[in-house]
């Protein structure tokens, strides 16, 4: 954010500079005789305009990507949950598991982190297996998240996929 402000500074900083360069009334820069009325701007002045814009435009353009990415890495933040470390007192997401899962599955579980465990656990609480159109009906992840995630996980070996027909059957494996 605060390169983006220096860029703002520095434009604007180009732009009266321009401005400034062959303005002034009678004289220009160097002290010669402008004729009245003659307001055009040099060809030095409007490569430094053009510069000014650029860095004002790639300013505004990274200040926006910068506050964007930051909500984004919030968002993440804020969805993947904390587990507590093995010598830590179970929390109540760590309870939150259906009893149905069992114990295998369970560590299982823990070893995977973040959105991966999310999904995992999904599947577990179907009673082990699940459509993958179920999962994306929840809207948990997006369609493309839930494929990535299921890919991940299948070549952890933690699930496996078979066609059901136009969609996937998504099961634990043995």
């Amino acid at each position: 954010m605060i390169i983006g402000i220096i860029g703002i500074f520095i434009a604007i900083f180009l732009l009266a500079f321009a401005l400034l360069l062959e303005g002034g009334g009678a004289t220009g820069w160097m002290g010669g005789h402008m004729t009245d009325g003659d307001t055009s701007l040099s060809d030095t002045q409007r490569a430094i305009i053009t510069i000014a814009f650029g860095v004002f435009i790639f300013s505004i353009s990274y200040m926006i990507y910068a506050y964007f990415a930051g909500k984004d890495q919030t968002i993440e933040n804020a969805s993947v949950k904390k587990q507590p470390a093995d010598n830590a007192s179970p929390s109540v997401e760590s309870n939150a598991l259906p009893k149905e899962i069992h114990s295998d599955e369970h560590q299982t579980s823990r070893l995977l982190e973040g959105d991966e465990r999310t999904l995992y656990q999904l599947v577990a609480s179907s009673g082990g297996e699940i459509l993958q159109k179920d999962i994306v009906a929840k809207k948990i992840f997006s369609k493309a998240k839930v494929t990535r995630l299921l890919d991940k996980l299948e070549e952890k070996r933690v699930i496996v996929r078979e066609r059901h027909g136009m969609t996937n059957k998504v099961k634990i494996a043995k």
